[in-house]
Order: structure tokens, then C-alpha cells, then sequence
């Protein structure tokens, strides 16, 4: 049986040689950038600059700003079940990507990816996983049979065993997700 991986990161205040080499350590060939807007105050992880410059270092990058969270809550009423957590934002996130077509789209890319052989890393803001929602985005992810490891220094890779979500993602992904 083959055993499917993924990785995340919080790009953070890193300096970009700094997020450069963690990337090599973990031999990630493609940067999927999950922030809804794709920029930031550190200019080398705005878009245009990833875009321009992560290719040098023989890294593809690609933006799936559907699948971010900034904003999500003013535009999902969270299912009224969730009651693992009980941020509005990460109950509207889970709710947006069990519901919302799109965000399935690009989750199953992913897992496309993956399943090519394609080393993949997830990409936000938060440094910690566990401050972002790629941590709830995880859990969709090992549902779906993907390990995910949180890339979090140099000494710190951290494998996902799922949030205090899981079993609800688990309970309420749809067969559909699992093909």
C-alpha cells in the first residue's frame, strides 16, 4: 500500500533563505500558498516574488486562495453541530470546505498531486499549525489517507494526528470526498 504525504508551513517572519532551505531540507517540489490574499508585509512571500523567485531554487508554486480562511466567517454560518472548537472562524472554515464545491476541487488537486509522486507543502502566515487553519484543512487531508507533517524549524517537523475536529471532519466528509 503507498503511503501518501503532505507537508505545511507557516512562512512567519522567516527570513526567505531562511523558508528556502527548510523547503530543500524536506525536498518539497511545489508550494501551494493557501492564504486567501496571497501577500504580506515581508515582501519575498507576497505572490509575485514566490512566483518569480521560488522557481530558482526548482520549487513550483501555485496560489489556491479558495481554500483560505481570512474573511470566511462574515461569509459562512458555521453547522450548527460544530462543537469541537469554538472559534467562529474555524467553525465556518470547516463548515465552508465540507459544503463548498470549490474548496472540494482544490482539495481533491491536492491529493492529486500527491498521489503523482509530487512533493507538496502547504503554505500560510502562522508559524504554529495549531494558530491556522491549514491545522483543520489537516484533517480533511488524513481523512482522505494523506499523512500531513507540519514543517515548523530546521529541528521541528511535527506529524498531524488531527484536531479536536477530527472526528466530526471524519463523521461528515462525504463519500464523494473519498474517490
Amino acid at each position: 500500500m503507498m503511503v501518501y504525504e503532505v507537508y505545511t508551513i507557516g512562512h512567519s517572519n522567516r527570513a526567505f533563505e531562511e523558508f528556502v532551505r527548510l523547503l530543500k531540507q524536506y525536498k518539497i517540489q511545489l508550494l501551494i500558498d493557501i492564504r486567501r490574499y496571497p501577500s504580506s508585509r515581508f515582501r519575498w512571500f507576497c505572490r509575485d516574488y514566490l512566483e518569480a523567485n521560488l522557481p530558482k531554487h526548482d520549487i513550483n508554486y501555485k496560489v489556491f486562495s479558495t481554500l483560505g480562511a481570512l474573511g470566511i466567517a462574515r461569509s459562512v454560518k458555521p453547522l450548527e453541530d460544530i462543537s469541537c472548537i469554538d472559534s467562529p472562524t474555524y467553525r465556518a472554515y470547516i463548515t465552508y470546505l465540507l459544503i463548498n464545491e470549490e474548496a472540494r476541487r482544490y482539495i481533491n488537486k491536492i491529493v492529486g498531486f500527491v498521489k503523482e509522486g509530487i512533493t507538496c507543502c502547504l503554505m500560510c502566515c502562522e508559524r504554529f499549525p495549531w494558530r491556522c487553519h491549514r491545522y483543520y484543512l489537516s484533517d480533511f487531508l488524513l481523512v482522505l489517507g494523506i499523512n500531513v507533517f507540519h514543517i515548523i524549524d530546521e529541528e521541528r517537523l511535527m506529524q498531524h494526528k488531527g484536531s479536536r475536529c477530527f472526528d466530526y471532519i471524519k463523521a461528515n466528509v462525504s463519500e464523494l470526498w473519498r474517490n
